[in-house]
């Protein structure tokens, strides 16, 4: 099962083509230019404002553009569904998030280490808070993947980078202040892990049921 999953996951990587290095060019460009810019404001954390814009910019436009050569060819689609089993289809699209993921992390460790002027405190204790919220979003991103179509998810990914855009600066002031004030932060951030791999237990069936639904609708 884990071979066919990884089958499925090197046809995502085929899939983005010349995207996969624009994708890659971003996991350099935005944590540098959010660190600099971001680095007075926000101090010690600009390091995780950078590391969240990195890993949110880049994984979510990477996977749009996926959304638009699998919605190219629905038919072939539904041809990898009568080789593969739903369940298949929907966990290779969870862990390639997931090397996605540790790629840009990868990625920053190294950006932090060259350029520790701009990207402070780029620490285990940093990547503990950022990866329940990045577990979050994917959790409620994904599902929307199989929901709707690529025109109405293109709305949805405009609509939270430009929130995200325009919010995230008052989003994590409220962050870092809240953070400061807990007096036991390993245990609620222990249990933000915990509830953010709920989350995406919850996301995985979710998007099983959807995928079935849009598979019959292909049928139909």
């Amino acid at each position: 099962m884990f071979s066919r999953i990884l089958a499925l996951i090197k046809k995502d990587k085929l899939l983005l083509g010349k995207n996969l290095i624009a994708g890659i060019g971003l996991s350099i460009a935005v944590p540098l230019l959010m660190g600099f810019s971001l680095s007075e404001q926000f101090g010690n954390y600009s390091s995780m404002v950078a590391y969240l814009s990195s890993v949110l910019y880049t994984i979510l436009i990477l996977y749009f553009y996926i959304g638009i050569e699998e919605s190219k060819y629905p038919k072939t689609f539904f041809l990898l569904s009568s080789i593969y089993t739903k369940i298949e289809l929907v966990l290779s699209r969870y862990l390639s998030c997931i090397i996605s993921l540790c790629f840009c992390t990868i990625v920053f460790m190294i950006l932090s280490l060259i350029f520790s002027s701009w990207l402070l405190n780029a620490n285990i204790y940093l990547y503990i808070i950022c990866i329940p919220i990045l577990l979050t979003i994917f959790s409620l991103y994904i599902p929307c993947t199989y929901r709707w179509t690529i025109d109405v998810n293109k709305y949805i990914i405009s609509a939270f980078l430009l929130v995200f855009s325009a919010g995230g600066i008052l989003f994590f002031n409220r962050l870092i202040l809240f953070l400061n004030s807990l007096k036991h932060i390993w245990v609620v951030l222990s249990i933000a892990f915990i509830i953010s791999l709920v989350l995406l237990f919850i996301s995985v069936i979710l998007s099983i049921k959807f995928l079935n639904r849009y598979l019959n609708g292909l049928i139909k």
